[in-house]
């Protein structure tokens, strides 16, 4: 959808951050103990604090993202689209490649080549997320709102 919609409540735009990172979860911990050849321990643990880290990083990148869209009356093109999952993708590496670095005792480059990995994958996972979620939303809506 390329239009703006009716405003998302902060309880709303609370679980929609919770809904995308729990999905993602059951994918990425496994992929990434494999891929890392780490303990799955380590990296279920490292997925769940990474998944917090987002929650909270998300919400804030949402919220910012909707005044903007309000307040400039802003369509949701593919660029707004892609500019709001890259907001939110950068922000998260910037805190999550110094832990990889720590946690799995990897240098620089390699904690980097996995973060990436693992940013391609939310980028994809978040710009689909948003959009299959804006395009099922108004007509949760509709249902919600009928008598």
């Amino acid at each position: 959808m390329s239009t703006t919609s009716e405003p998302k409540s902060q309880a709303e735009q609370i679980a929609q951050v919770v809904l995308k990172e729990a999905m993602a979860l059951g994918v990425v911990a496994p992929l990434a103990a494999w891929a890392l050849d780490a303990p799955m321990q380590i990296m279920a643990a490292l997925t769940i604090l990474f998944s917090c880290m987002a929650i909270c990083w998300e919400y804030c990148v949402n919220w910012a993202y909707e005044y903007l869209l309000r307040r400039y009356a802003l369509r949701k093109t593919k660029l707004v689209r892609t500019q709001h999952a890259l907001a939110i993708e950068v922000g998260l590496a910037l805190m999550t490649v110094p832990i990889l670095m720590h946690q799995l005792d990897l240098p620089l480059l390699e904690a980097l080549a996995a973060d990436l990995s693992l940013a391609a994958f939310y980028w994809v996972w978040t710009y689909g997320f948003y959009w299959v979620y804006d395009a099922v939303r108004p007509k949760l809506i509709r249902v919600k709102n009928s008598p």
